[in-house]
């Protein structure tokens, strides 16, 4: 009886394995795949460039695409593709390129790995030659663009795209300045020097003043609460060539008095203008005036072995920032130049600190424009080769190269930097390229296009 239960219990135990596929493992699924890449990807017909080690994809796009509603084609090893919660479909799902965006791939066994997305832009090019551009709150670039004997005022959006341009009427016309939603530039025409107002939407014309029958232009500086703008230009009726200023409120109402300062520097204040001029050989004063340059009061001096090449405040409005050249030019033959400075100077107090820079030699930074966000200084500069956008710490007067070897001739026939620190840009255009070019950076000095 036994040995028959004995048999009964391993038939009983063959049957159940049997059941269960014969072994303890014979029904285990295989693992789930971890794949997730994205092998391809592409914006308008336009094949991104995938970074395996950085999980990154640039396109490069041509200048003035738009980019907020592109569909992009890709292929992938994972299951899914999302960005945000949206799943994307190739050659489907729209999507705003206009700041990087985030692709996560997700693998069969959930697993996920992030993509960024970043459109580039090749340069855009001005058939004619251009200086000095402005840009409004929006981003939008504004560039006095001369060709063929004429003087035009172009609009771009901040992807290159040219919005509108109109002509100006005038031989040649002075950098822009933007106050609100108006340009300002100043005119010559034949001898004749006149201030001009138009529309930023349209391109309108909505103003035309003459201030002088006989002069040349200067340039035009805004204030930082956008009330008005200092007016630099040359009155030949004066008998002598020196640069000139009057003070214009933003609905181009003359307010009253003349300084005398440096062609093309100046720095205004909520409610002061500083203007340097020389005094003789390589001595410098700076002049402080009244908003309405009525009155002067007070002047700081400087000593300085270079000629002064830019000039800047900073964002509390308590110090003056003036760069100057070193003695490049000026230095006994065989003696060893003299590094640029950066005078510091203590509005309140007409304290002054003077810091050399920790390298070039020649003409100082110029266009310097002070960052509160980082507190540094940026300007464009000639260097050994070229010229190069720098930063310059104003307490060490340490300076760093953010971009190197731009073309350009001389102090005169110079590149340009617009730095526009709403939208994070640095803008440099560039009339020694043939046709002009104007290169787009992000304040590290990554070009954008």
């Amino acid at each position: 009886m036994k040995k028959l239960f004995a048999i009964l219990a391993a038939v009983f135990l063959l049957v159940l394995m049997a059941c269960s596929g014969g072994s303890s493992g014979g029904n285990t699924s295989p693992p789930l795949s971890s794949a997730k890449a994205i092998t391809a990807f592409s914006l308008n017909g336009v094949a991104g460039t995938i970074n395996d080690t950085g999980k990154t994809i640039a396109v490069t796009m041509p200048s003035g695409t738009a980019v907020t509603n592109l569909v992009a084609t890709f292929t992938t090893t994972g299951a899914s593709v999302k960005v945000g919660s949206t799943l994307q479909i190739t050659g489907t799902t729209v999507n705003d390129f206009t700041n990087p965006v985030k692709y996560t791939v997700t693998a069969a066994d959930s697993s996920t790995q992030d993509y960024t997305v970043t459109i580039t832009y090749i340069p855009f090019k001005m058939d004619g030659s251009t200086w000095k551009t402005a840009v409004d709150t929006d981003g939008n670039l504004f560039t006095i663009l001369t060709k063929w004997g004429s003087s035009l005022l172009v609009k771009s959006n901040k992807n290159g795209a040219t919005s509108w341009e109109v002509s100006t009427g005038c031989d040649i016309s002075s950098n822009p300045a933007i106050l609100g939603t108006e340009a300002f530039l100043q005119c010559l025409k034949g001898t004749a020097v006149s201030i001009l107002r138009f529309s930023t939407a349209t391109g309108e014309k909505t103003y035309e003043e003459q201030i002088t029958t006989n002069g040349g232009l200067g340039t035009l500086t805004s204030d930082p609460s956008g009330t008005g703008l200092f007016v630099q230009y040359s009155d030949l009726n004066s008998g002598s060539d020196t640069m000139w200023g009057i003070w214009i409120d933003r609905d181009v109402n003359q307010l009253s008095g003349f300084a005398r300062g440096l062609d093309g520097l100046v720095a205004t204040g909520t409610t002061n203008v500083f203007l340097p001029k020389f005094t003789g050989g390589f001595d410098i004063v700076v002049d402080k005036y009244s908003k309405d340059l009525s009155t002067e009061t007070n002047a700081i001096n400087l000593i300085s072995v270079g000629e002064p090449s830019g000039i800047a405040l900073s964002s509390d409005g308590k110090k003056l920032l003036v760069t100057t050249g070193g003695d490049f030019m000026s230095r006994p033959q065989g003696a060893p130049p003299t590094l640029m400075s950066l005078f510091v100077l203590d509005i309140a107090t007409s304290g002054i600190t003077q810091l050399q820079l920790s390298q070039f030699y020649g003409n100082g930074p110029a266009d310097i424009v002070y960052n509160p966000k980082d507190g540094l200084l940026y300007g464009i500069v000639q260097a050994a080769t070229g010229y190069a956008v720098v930063t310059i710490n104003p307490t060490t007067g340490v300076t760093a190269n953010l971009v190197t070897g731009i073309q350009g001739n001389n102090s005169i026939n110079r590149p340009y930097l617009t730095v526009d620190l709403t939208n994070k840009r640095l803008y440099v255009s560039n009339s020694t390229t043939d046709p002009t070019r104007i290169w787009v950076y992000d304040l590290s000095g990554n070009p954008l296009f």
